[in-house]
């Protein structure tokens, strides 16, 4: 038996197709590979944990889910190609702290904004930890703090990152402690001149400084997290030793073009946010010093605005201007 429609009908159909917007959900989502954008270098613990969870996520839908390295300019140049990607749920980007919040303040032609991203899920934070040379004095942050008051200026911090640069100064502000600030574009050297004694004091993420802190080579005293970390977990927060509460982390989180279909997202979320609450995900984020972060797409988006404000008036503060 065999089914005809007059040519009427069928350019009627044509054309509503072609009318059809680029996020229009499709039927039997997904049914072809997913990639997933990461502006990080192959090999790096985030990319390591990126791989994990796509393989978690291609088991739960079904489909292959390919991670796209795109390294540069901070992340910058990777979550711009993934943004620019049709909203059809086949592109998604891990973005990060750095090339969302950070960027926005130190870039000066930003190529994409923070609103044309759809909020999906939040992956993990990786908190920062102030460190010092095992020759320094202090061997307490308390102590630090009274070494800096004492001499203002006369201590140098290395770093190397947003992160960093947005602790030190909130730091400053809310101790009322001034010192000199080193910046570094390798992170291994900056790592490297405090081992060796050159600069005694630096803020790094933990994944950086936690093999020097477990053999002594460096001491851990404070992290600009939250809450402790269960990889240090008698290294107090610099929330707790100030008088104003200091919270400055690393942090990624899954997002996707603007336009994506909300069905979508909602599906996605859930999957990767169970994931996240289950325990090989949990142990090996943990295992690199990261927490797993279980955000709805409405909570990530109030996140994101929340941290984009914080970091903003850090900055400020810094005098740090967009390049």
């Amino acid at each position: 038996m065999h089914t005809f429609i007059s040519r009427k009908k069928f350019l009627a159909a044509s054309l509503l197709a072609c009318l059809a917007p680029r996020g229009f959900a499709q039927p039997g989502y997904p049914n072809k590979p997913i990639r997933v954008v990461l502006p990080v270098a192959p090999g790096s613990t985030t990319d390591a944990a990126a791989r994990l969870i796509c393989q978690k996520i291609s088991a739960s839908l079904g489909q292959p889910v390919v991670i796209d390295n795109r390294p540069g300019a901070s992340g910058v140049i990777g979550t711009s190609a993934g943004l620019r990607s049709a909203p059809d749920g086949y592109t998604l980007t891990i973005v990060t702290s750095t090339s969302t919040v950070a960027a926005v303040h130190l870039v000066k032609q930003m190529p994409y904004a923070l609103s044309e991203m759809v909020p999906i899920a939040s992956f993990f934070s990786l908190p920062s930890v102030f460190v010092v040379s095992k020759s320094f004095p202090a061997t307490t942050f308390k102590q630090f703090l009274e070494m800096a008051k004492a001499k203002p200026g006369a201590l140098s911090m290395a770093y190397s990152n947003a992160t960093a640069v947005a602790a030190a100064a909130s730091l400053k502000q809310v101790a009322g402690i001034d010192f000199v600030t080193v910046s570094y574009k390798a992170p291994q050297q900056a790592v490297t001149d405090v081992i060796g004694g050159q600069l005694p004091l630096m803020i790094n993420d933990i994944g950086s400084v936690l093999p020097h802190i477990q053999s002594g080579a460096l001491r851990a005293l404070a992290i600009t997290a939250d809450k402790r970390t269960a990889t240090l977990p008698d290294v107090p927060t610099m929330s707790e030793l100030l008088p104003e509460r200091l919270e400055f982390y690393g942090w990624t989180a899954f997002v996707a073009p603007a336009g994506t279909p909300q069905a979508i997202v909602t599906r996605l979320s859930g999957i990767i946010n169970g994931l996240l609450q289950g325990e090989e995900v949990t142990s090996f984020l943990q295992k690199m010093g990261a927490d797993p972060m279980v955000h709805s797409p409405t909570q990530l988006g109030d996140f994101i605005k929340s941290e984009e404000g914080r970091w903003g008036r850090a900055f400020k503060a810094a005098g740090v201007q967009p390049e």
